[in-house]
């Protein structure tokens, strides 16, 4: 239904305009770029999962899993409404100078912060407001899950946040040191999550709350290094 919806909304775009060519795709989009950073993202979406399964048992996995579906909602529709919003800007933004660059890194700086600030404060508030679902939204039984809900909110901010800045690489056509940005992001989430979950369940929450600082000290870093020049 969706995709019928969509053709017909997009019917008049999609048909062919005479006289036009196709552009050739850039060689970063024709390689295994996008298919590693794809299977990166998957990695990481099932990541905790994963760990709570191996280290705690599928009960725990699923107050886990619930407690993600939950807690998700918020700070990802957030992070796709700012998204959608700033970067047509962003990408029309000049970038052929060291100036336009460190411009636009600041402006997308400032979206990132709001966004972690914003995103957070909704994570908090929910956790703390939790209480009051249980029974009309959520069973009695499933009351384990509340401990995790507060993790899982951070840990979606976090990988969210990231995201910002791996549009800027986009919008100053820097698409092909996304590898190492994303993959070295993914890497910490993946070590940090590996060694929180060994160390028990308290030190494996106390991980995805703080996770949201894995994309200002690896994510920002690294892009504003690849899009401008040295110091």
């Amino acid at each position: 239904l969706g995709v019928a919806v969509g053709a017909w909304l997009l019917r008049r775009h999609l048909r062919p305009v005479a006289g036009s060519t196709g552009a050739e795709l850039p060689a970063a989009y024709q390689g295994s770029l996008f298919f590693t950073l794809a299977v990166a993202g998957w990695v990481l979406g099932g990541s905790n999962r994963w760990l709570t399964t191996v280290f705690y048992g599928t009960e725990v996995t699923g107050y886990f899993s619930l407690a993600s579906n939950i807690a998700v909602i918020l700070p990802s529709m957030l992070g796709t409404m700012l998204m959608q919003y700033l970067q047509p800007a962003w990408f029309a933004a000049g970038h052929t100078t060291a100036g336009e660059r460190r411009q636009l890194a600041d402006r997308v700086d400032r979206a990132a912060a709001g966004y972690t600030g914003l995103a957070l404060a909704l994570a908090v508030i929910l956790h703390f407001a939790m209480p009051l679902f249980v029974g009309p939204l959520v069973s009695v039984t499933y009351l384990a899950a509340l401990d995790w809900v507060l993790g899982a909110g951070c840990f979606t901010v976090a990988v969210t946040t990231g995201r910002f800045y791996s549009s800027l690489l986009f919008a100053v056509q820097r698409e092909t040191a996304c590898r190492r940005v994303e993959l070295l992001a993914t890497g910490c989430y993946l070590l940090g999550g590996l060694a929180g979950a060994a160390a028990g369940a308290d030190w494996f929450q106390h991980w995805l709350v703080m996770s949201p600082l894995v994309p200002w000290l690896v994510n920002r870093p690294l892009a504003r290094r690849f899009i401008l020049p040295a110091a």
